[in-house]
């Protein structure tokens, strides 16, 4: 079962989805996201796209992102997500500011008129993130943007505004971390 890795959540437990088809980012691999913006992440906005159940968006939370937005349009998941922040809210008993939006991640994007300092997207991983995806996570993001895929599939080297500044690898899964330039 997912928990809350650090932060004023810590150890706090995570409802997860039932179904197989779900593929939430392991314990490993969001102890690492978090260690790689941990000088990053107080008080930011960031943008968690694929939600799934929520976990990525709740960590940034409880480790003291400003503001934080979960994007997912699977009702299941979405079902998850709000339990999630429940016990959140109901266990910290403070104001909480994730805002959840059951969209398609690319339509949030295209109809998004903001900025967020920290991109986050795990897609589905049967989805490429070309370059065309890709410059719609730029055009909203100010600082990083951090993407999770299977290792065997090539990232994006560099954009118009970004550069892959490092790639970490942990099992089948790798973490692309990309700055500005």
């Amino acid at each position: 079962m997912p928990r809350v890795i650090s932060g004023s959540a810590r150890g706090i437990k995570l409802d997860v989805f039932p179904i197989a088809s779900m593929r939430p980012t392991s314990e490993r691999v969001k102890e690492a996201l978090f260690d790689i913006i941990q000088f990053d992440i107080k008080g930011s906005t960031f943008l968690d796209l694929f939600s799934g159940t929520g976990q990525i968006a709740i960590e940034a939370i409880s480790r003291g992102a400003s503001y934080v937005y979960a994007i997912e349009n699977s009702f299941e998941s979405m079902k998850i997500i709000r339990k999630n922040v429940s016990i959140l809210k109901r266990l910290l008993g403070t104001q909480i500011n994730l805002e959840v939006v059951f969209r398609d991640s690319f339509k949030f994007l295209n109809e998004f008129s903001g900025k967020v300092d920290i991109l986050f997207a795990d897609a589905p991983f049967d989805m490429n993130i070309s370059h065309d995806v890709f410059s719609k996570f730029e055009r909203v993001t100010r600082n990083l943007i951090i993407t999770e895929n299977l290792h065997k599939v090539e990232p994006i080297m560099e954009s118009s505004s970004f550069y892959l500044s490092k790639r970490h690898k942990y099992g089948r899964v790798s973490l692309n971390v990309y700055k500005r330039k």
